[in-house]
């Protein structure tokens, strides 16, 4: 019961957000209680067709500004940042779990792919990356 006390607590004073993960720091880690950190990290699916990728994430809040897609080699990269709303000057936080992070993942490609035309879509939370398959040409 005392673990999921401790997990769940989190104090913000609307100060910038470096003191606040200093101070989380100090309130977790001497109890050994880290806070979640899994809670900012998309979870991701990832499909194949004969001309595409399909890469979809859990993304509510993540912003299309802060989203990099690098191809490299075989390998797809995802890179974003998710950014905390405003602290308001109003108010006092009770509890703040939506916090800032920045997340990366590496996924193997085993097929070519066309960097050039990779498409990045959100809808309803949902980040949808689609990395067409460069096209073999036969004959040539």
């Amino acid at each position: 019961m005392a673990k999921s006390f401790w997990n769940r607590i989190s104090i913000s004073f609307g100060v910038d957000q470096h003191v606040e993960r200093l101070f989380n720091e100090l309130i977790y880690e001497p109890w050994g209680h880290p806070p979640d950190d899994r809670s900012c990290q998309p979870t991701f699916e990832i499909q194949e067709s004969s001309s595409a990728y399909i890469i979809e994430a859990d993304a509510p809040g993540l912003s299309p500004d802060n989203v990099h897609v690098l191809i490299q080699g075989n390998h797809l990269f995802i890179r974003g940042r998710r950014e905390t709303a405003e602290v308001s000057r109003t108010r006092c936080s009770i509890c703040v779990e939506r916090v800032q992070k920045t997340f990366s993942r590496q996924f193997p490609l085993t097929s070519p792919v066309d960097a050039d035309r990779i498409a990045i879509e959100f809808e309803n939370g949902v980040m949808r990356v689609t990395v067409p398959k460069r096209l073999s040409r036969i004959g040539n």
